[in-house]
């Protein structure tokens, strides 16, 4: 039997943690100031433990370092070394960054707009111009584009 320990992709640093995502609320003051939006946190109340994800992709859970860099585990180069650090080689992947509430939110926002103006063009019967800004949408995505291109590879 072969034990194997796995390593960031471009830090060389081990993979030590799981990353999971969690609802955190906070206590604030909640105002509005001559039309602007003021709010101040006061406390933070605690995690709801109800909500608590593990963070992944396609099933892929995504690990780090205990420096905090990011990859899915699919990333990971595996090495029977048991060292904190590997120095001296390059994988094939940077590693899949984990992206924030606000980003995946702000994506879904400009996704929902994109998807509105390829339906325009298509109820105009601009098919090419439909086609074309889908395509432009998908791509724009980093997260899709990355895995249509390992799709085409295959």
């Amino acid at each position: 039997m072969t034990t194997q320990f796995p390593f960031h992709p471009t830090t060389g640093h081990r993979l030590v943690r799981t990353v999971a995502t969690a609802v955190v609320f906070s206590n604030a003051r909640i105002e509005q100031v001559d039309g602007k939006a003021i709010v101040e946190v006061i406390d933070t109340l605690g995690i709801n433990a109800a909500h608590i994800e593990q963070a992944q992709i396609d099933s892929a859970p995504f690990v780090a370092t205990a420096g905090g860099d990011t990859c899915l585990l699919s990333e990971a180069v595996w090495s029977v070394l048991d060292v904190e650090h590997i120095e001296g080689f390059k994988a094939d992947t940077s590693g899949t960054l984990l992206p924030s509430l606000n980003s995946a939110l702000g994506n879904l926002i400009e996704l929902g707009e994109a998807t509105q103006g390829i339906l325009d063009n298509w109820q105009r019967g601009d098919l090419a111009g439909a086609v074309n800004d889908l395509e432009a949408t998908v791509m724009a995505i980093p997260l899709l584009r990355s895995h249509l291109d390992d799709e085409g590879d295959d």
